[in-house]
């Protein structure tokens, strides 16, 4: 019989903005305990959130041992390792007055616009032991404000969002970038001639593929990616990587939920176009037979389970203008309501796009849809990945891919 037990503690700070005005700051602090009991080939689970004692949910969690859920056990290998990558972001003292200008400033920069949006303070620490001397420690923190833009003529809700994310509070070229994205955003722009672009675009647009590298899915042969692990499917210019390095990472373990620390702190997907590994668990990769892509998740009182956590498209070595050569490109900020058929075929209605041109974002497009299949849009027709700070400088730490899809629906 073997004995996990993940304890994590978070704190947020977040201040909510409405009308260019701070009107509400709220404080939440969390702690939750897992404790995870395995034996015969089965898994004991029991956690809780708030005061806990490790004695009472070490008792509860093998009396449910008799719940028979089939887990196997195979622990890492004995390692003790702390990361504590917290950095002086600002006092909680001062979080509201700092948002309050914040605000103020974007409000007072861009007068055409209703700007609300939120801001936080993210800290988090977790540890992990695995009973068999692997002993992980990790501690963060982060920050996040997210301007959500309307333009007072507009009959929307809203009409777009500017966000920033790191380890520092937002600086001249935040704000300078929310001015950039506002004031194009008021030229009226025309799509270029043309029935397939460039798109410049979030690699979260992979996402819509993922089910289809999840081993259950794979193994059992429901996958339209069946029979290509090994295989080079995608070009050569495209890695999908889950990335937990805590020096990129904000606030994220460096570990999984079942104690993995992967090479490098991170795992392949895709690699150099080569589908490299599956989705999995331990538990699916023993099944299955498969290699561990070391990137399971598990809520506090849950067994883990497949996810996403750190994915990221890996950037090139080229910048966006040398990518493009001197193009006119779609930048795609917003889309809603896409999906991937079952053979791989993508549509992307485009709520808010741009047009690209000379290095910068010249004006707002008006709606259309992009549509293409996986294998062209992220093999023959893809570009290739670079940093978004070559259009907005605050962005430099995210990816953007750029790749070729058709253009219909055009208003």
């Amino acid at each position: 019989m073997r004995t996990e037990i993940i304890e994590k503690q978070y704190k947020d700070v977040c201040a909510n903005i409405t009308a260019g005005n701070v009107d509400s700051l709220r404080i939440r602090s969390e702690k939750t305990a897992s404790v995870r009991v395995y034996d015969g080939g089965y898994l004991g689970i029991a956690g809780k959130k708030g005061a806990y004692s490790l004695k009472s949910l070490e008792k509860e969690a093998k009396d449910n041992l008799s719940r028979k859920i089939p887990y196997c056990d195979k622990p890492e290998s004995p390692l003790v390792l702390s990361v504590d990558t917290r950095k002086k972001i600002i006092d909680d003292k001062d979080f509201l007055a700092y948002v309050k200008n914040a605000a103020k400033r974007v409000a007072d920069e861009n007068p055409d616009f209703l700007i609300n949006g939120k801001a936080y303070l993210h800290e988090t620490a977790t540890s992990f032991d695995n009973g068999e001397g692997r002993k992980l420690d990790y501690k963060g923190n982060s920050t996040e404000f997210v301007i959500l833009f309307k333009d007072k003529k507009s009959a929307n809700i809203m009409d777009g969002s500017f966000g920033f994310e790191g380890n520092k509070i937002v600086g001249e070229e935040f704000f300078n970038d929310v001015k950039t994205e506002l004031d194009a955003f008021l030229v009226s722009a025309s799509l270029p001639d043309g029935d397939k672009l460039p798109v410049i675009m979030s690699g979260a647009y992979f996402s819509f593929a993922l089910q289809h590298f999840v081993a259950e899915i794979y193994c059992n042969g429901a996958s339209l990616l069946n029979g290509k692990l090994g295989e080079k499917i995608f070009s050569e210019n495209f890695s999908v990587v889950f990335d937990h390095n805590p020096e990129r990472k904000f606030a994220d373990d460096f570990f999984d939920a079942e104690g993995v620390v992967c090479d490098g702190y991170k795992s392949y997907l895709i690699k150099k176009g080569v589908m490299q590994n599956l989705l999995t668990t331990k538990a699916d990769a023993e099944k299955f037979g498969v290699n561990n892509l070391g990137n399971a998740d598990a809520s506090y009182a849950g067994a883990p389970s497949i996810s996403a956590n750190g994915f990221a498209v890996e950037r090139g070595d080229k910048s966006l203008g040398e990518l493009l050569s001197g193009r006119e490109a779609i930048f795609l900020d917003t889309s809603s309501g896409g999906d991937m058929t079952p053979d791989g075929n993508i549509a992307l209605p485009c709520q808010l796009a741009f047009l690209y041109r000379d290095g910068k974002i010249v004006g707002r497009l008006p709606e259309f849809s992009l549509t293409g299949n996986i294998f062209d849009a992220f093999g023959k027709d893809f570009i290739g990945v670079c940093s978004l700070g070559d259009i907005f400088k605050s962005q430099s730490e995210s990816n953007v891919i750029v790749t070729e899809m058709n253009v219909v629906n055009r208003k």
